[in-house]
């Protein structure tokens, strides 16, 4: 990429922080109507919860995808074609005349997901180095910012212009997307010439796909056993991709790299954090109405997580940028242990909640300011988009696996209580716990190496 002044520099991260909002937002904008859709487009529940689950499958499956696919024709090109099939997404869901076009279009949707992994391998080429951390920052908490804002902001405009004005919202925001883009993000130059893995890219997506629906698919009780087979045939499918991208001269993924040391650690920090942030999202709410407040008092403690990742990661992130990279990730993966802990033992108070989600936020944030920079420390320059993808992916299977082992738990106790939301929580605060640990190991591996001569 071109070099930028610092100006020029701020306004390109501004910009990549604009198109993480968004990529993060079209995940949880609605989720306000999930419950209302039957009544809203006249299909049964078991069609309608698709419409969240076709977002997210394909956004796991992709991610990768995306990466690479920037590694080899540029990175920003890559982008504005994805905000563009957002856009396009965005305008088929408003219109969408049956609930088998709307979840399609629910799927284009998640496409986006890709926009992140590329947007982290943007900023370091266009970031000024000293503001890296920084830089990274504001991306983990615009992630944070656009789920926390979907909820309140799908709410809205339903209330007050029915649930197609959440599409067309997505629409404006992502056509502002590509503007701004287009404008402030300089071309890639000549991308690497490299060719394009298509079995590695179709086994990855199918396997994928079929994974992450049969770990959190909304199947119901009689369908288990298509539930069973389609996760399993799912993880066929990825173990033959794994072995085939391992043979590859030009894999989609580079595997052998991929289970270095450090990229593992890396992927599976990611993994349980996601696992246990997901897991407060879906038991936090739950605490708050047993603490019998309103319901515009639980969606305001709800987004003080995402605020906070937003406001305090970034300057986190840039006042222990001279720190190992791997004590800062210990560093947030113990601040979420923190705030889940608070959860635990104070889970009765609102209040609690609240400052409980303030440093869950914060520990979040700066975690996933510090895991790129190990992800790409540890990649080389022509992999980094797919690396960064293949970590974005690991992170959705952590939030699938959350939502369907959490929901598992929470439906044995109708209605769910303080004492009986203990058992997930306490599952949250041991994959924080476990994410510290691995992030420890990563820090005493990088000790190690620096003490070899």
């Amino acid at each position: 990429m071109q070099n930028l002044n610092e100006r020029g520099g701020r306004n390109a991260v501004a910009a990549l922080v604009f198109v993480c909002v968004n990529a993060s937002l079209i995940q949880t904008v609605v989720l306000p109507i999930q419950s209302d859709l039957p009544q809203l487009i006249g299909a049964p529940m078991a069609q309608t919860s698709w419409v969240v689950t076709a977002a997210i499958a394909a956004g796991c499956a992709s991610a990768p995808i995306s990466g690479r696919l920037g590694d080899i024709h540029g990175k920003r090109r890559v982008s504005l074609l994805l905000l563009l099939i957002l856009a396009a997404g965005s305008v088929m869901a408003a219109l969408a005349p049956s609930i088998g076009l709307l979840i399609a279009a629910r799927a284009l949707q998640g496409l986006a997901i890709g926009l992140v992994p590329l947007s982290v391998s943007i900023i370091k080429s266009v970031a000024q180095p000293e503001r890296l951390p920084g830089s990274l920052g504001l991306v983990s908490g615009a992630m944070g910012v656009g789920s926390a804002l979907g909820f309140p902001v799908g709410a809205a405009l339903n209330v007050l212009w029915g649930w197609q004005s959440m599409f067309w919202f997505s629409t404006l925001a992502a056509l502002i997307a590509i503007t701004w883009t287009a404008v402030a993000v300089p071309s890639d130059g000549r991308p690497a010439a490299a060719s394009f893995d298509w079995i590695g890219a179709i086994g990855t997506f199918a396997g994928s796909t079929g994974l992450i629906i049969g770990i959190g698919g909304p199947f119901d009780g009689q369908s288990q056993l298509v539930q069973g087979i389609t996760a399993t045939a799912g993880a066929v499918l990825l173990a033959a991709a794994i072995v085939h991208m391992a043979r590859s001269r030009t894999p989609l993924i580079d595997v052998r790299a991929s289970i270095r040391r450090e990229l593992m650690l890396a992927n599976a920090m990611s993994y349980l954090l996601n696992f246990g942030i997901m897991s407060t999202l879906v038991v936090f709410p739950h605490l708050l109405n047993a603490a019998a407040i309103s319901p515009l008092a639980v969606g305001l403690v709800m987004m003080s997580c995402g605020l906070s990742q937003a406001i305090g990661a970034p300057p986190l992130a840039q006042a222990t940028r001279n720190q190992p990279i791997q004590a800062v990730a210990a560093l947030g993966c113990g601040g979420s242990a923190v705030g889940i802990g608070l959860a635990i033992l104070f889970g009765s108070s609102s209040w609690a909640i609240l400052w409980a989600n303030v440093v869950l936020g914060l520990g979040f944030g700066l975690a996933f300011a510090a895991l790129p920079r190990i992800v790409m420390a540890s990649t080389h320059v022509n992999q980094l988009a797919a690396a960064n993808g293949l970590n974005a992916q690991i992170r959705m299977f952590g939030t699938a696996s959350a939502a369907a082992i959490v929901g598992a738990l929470m439906s044995q106790h109708s209605p769910a209580t303080v004492s009986n939301l203990t058992t997930p929580l306490l599952l949250a605060l041991s994959a924080a716990i476990a994410a510290t640990g691995l992030s420890l190991l990563l820090f005493r591996g990088a000790q190690r190496q620096r003490r070899t001569p």
